[in-house]
């Protein structure tokens, strides 16, 4: 088989045939073992150990409506829970009509990002696995394919499904770039070798390749080089996968993209789950935040369908995203049609008081969900996340325009038939020097400063887009929007004849939605949704 062999490979061979293995299709769909026959499925995500010490968490699950948890198996060379207590822990779930899946971390976390209880998971893989040097020279364990790993994985897989394990997640460490906005890969001397002879470049090249790293500037050599990133991780990822008999799914991180190594095109037909960035109050508090999130699920969403999209409604550390803020993350699920809310929180599992609140929350956001599912939401706003942004951006985009109440769509394609496209800087970059077509610069609004720069600047502030949107209302005769300048996201499903309106504030708020000649007055509980029919 073909992880059987990888040991015996050189560095160049196995990269070789991790490359090609990366061009292969998923041949099955993926399926629950506990089918659900509704719009919204919920799972959490568990270490095996608490699970079997501590019963009133699946007396908790049963009681809440969870669908499917996702126990740690193998973690980056070690293995975190052997088989028998996995068996040990899919036999009580399933003796509570719970279905049971498997979340390995395949390559190792950057840093304490699990949060062990107990203190007595390593942070780092053995010492046999290699580590990588980045482009600054420093050594970092994870986010690394070599031989080695992608063996042990498929080991790994081949173990749990024999023991009649069915579906499986790779955590989100599975990634080449150690967090968003840095541009990944392996830069010591062996790697850059061989990614130089299979393009047939030379240190000429490859000091351009890091120059445009540091610079941000994308060219036709600086994208090979990203390309081959994602060539490698993809074709872990398929090799793995075919392991498993393509019931697995990849964690994408927050905003993950090319410069990740994840070329999310690549996993559309496998389970995807889309990803999200602020784990705690402090993080989750700006209306920013909440913007960012909401992009960077709508901009994984144009790669997966609903049915195969989970969220990461994570809580990081366990105790530290109250329950209340948990709840406004499904929001982001519901706006974005995620068919699958996947609870997370490292090792350590959330306080259990936390599922008395979360538990009429998701029934509400299944009742909610259920109207929507499958409709277009159409806007006349367009967020555009482009390849620049992709390649080369920082992850920061320009989100905030989602919280002045009029409706929305984001893409990763222009037309000149769009209305009003708002773009982050390394998007509004690329456009004004031309390499973004298909767009006049009347339609393009960035957040830029200086002469020369195609498009309108508008600070990304909610007061600078509030006085934007009230000189542009009387143009905006035939599409609903809320009236008021406050921070509210405005969804808009013309073939249901529905309005979602999610309060971004954490405090409750009475807002008109005015469409056409008719207004209606619509009053928000803080961080909730408000269905307005039309």
């Amino acid at each position: 088989m073909f992880y059987s062999i990888l040991l015996f490979m050189n560095r160049k061979d196995f990269v070789k045939a991790i490359v090609a293995f990366g061009c292969l299709k998923p041949l099955d769909g993926f399926s629950l073992e506990n089918k659900q026959f509704r719009t919204r499925s919920y799972h959490v995500c568990m270490a095996p150990d608490i699970l079997l010490a501590n019963p009133a968490y699946i007396r908790a699950f049963k009681d809440v409506g969870i669908d499917k948890v996702w126990l740690t198996g193998f973690m980056y060379g070690y293995w975190y829970s052997k088989t028998p207590v996995l068996r040990k822990a899919r036999r009580l779930l399933n003796e509570a009509g719970i279905a049971a899946g498997i979340i390995n971390v395949p390559l190792g976390h950057p840093g304490d990002s699990l949060g062990s209880r107990s203190g007595d998971v390593p942070l780092t893989p053995p010492p046999h696995w290699e580590m990588k040097i980045d482009i600054n020279g420093k050594r970092i364990s994870g986010t690394h394919i070599f031989p080695g790993a992608v063996k042990e994985n498929l080991e790994a897989l081949r173990i749990l499904r024999d023991d009649d394990f069915k579906d499986f997640f790779l955590d989100d460490d599975f990634r080449l770039a150690v967090s968003p906005g840095q541009i990944g890969g392996n830069f010591d001397d062996s790697a850059r070798r061989v990614f130089l002879d299979i393009h047939n470049y030379n240190e000429r090249d490859w000091q351009m390749i890091l120059s445009n790293i540091r610079q941000r500037k994308l060219d036709h050599k600086l994208k090979s080089f990203i390309d081959y990133q994602c060539d490698l991780l993809s074709g872990a990822f398929k090799s793995i996968s075919r392991v498993s008999r393509n019931r697995t799914g990849n964690m994408i991180m927050y905003l993950g993209s090319e410069k990740a190594g994840i070329r999310l095109k690549d996993y559309s037909g496998f389970p995807f789950r889309v990803g999200e960035s602020a784990f705690n109050d402090e993080s989750f508090r700006s209306v920013k935040s909440k913007t960012n999130e909401l992009f960077s699920v709508l901009f994984h969403r144009q790669f997966t369908t609903p049915e195969l999209a989970y969220s990461e409604t994570t809580a990081f550390p366990h105790d530290k995203l109250s329950a209340e803020n948990l709840c406004a993350k499904l929001c982001i699920s519901t706006l974005a049609d995620v068919r699958n809310t996947m609870f997370m929180s490292g090792l350590t599992p959330f306080p259990l008081s936390y599922w008395q609140t979360l538990k009429p929350a998701m029934q509400e956001h299944s009742r909610i969900h259920t109207k929507v599912a499958g409709a277009k939401a159409k806007g006349i706003l367009k967020g555009f996340f482009g390849e620049y942004a992709r390649y080369v951006g920082k992850d920061d985009p320009y989100s905030l325009f989602f919280a002045i109440g009029i409706p929305f769509e984001i893409s990763v394609t222009t037309s000149i038939e769009e209305d009003i496209v708002f773009m982050g800087d390394e998007d509004a970059q690329a456009f004004t020097e031309g390499l973004v077509p298909g767009l006049r610069s009347g339609q393009v609004i960035h957040r830029l400063k200086g002469t020369g720069v195609k498009g309108m600047h508008v600070e990304e502030k909610l007061e600078a887009l509030f006085r934007w949107k009230n000189e542009r209302l009387h143009l905006w005769k035939d599409v609903p929007y809320v009236q008021e300048d406050e921070p509210v996201v405005c969804r808009w499903y013309p073939a249901v004849n529905l309005v979602l309106l999610w309060n971004l504030a954490a405090v409750k708020r009475t807002v008109t939605l005015k469409w056409k000649e008719k207004k209606y007055t619509v009053t928000i509980e803080k961080l909730k949704l408000a269905e307005v029919s039309l």
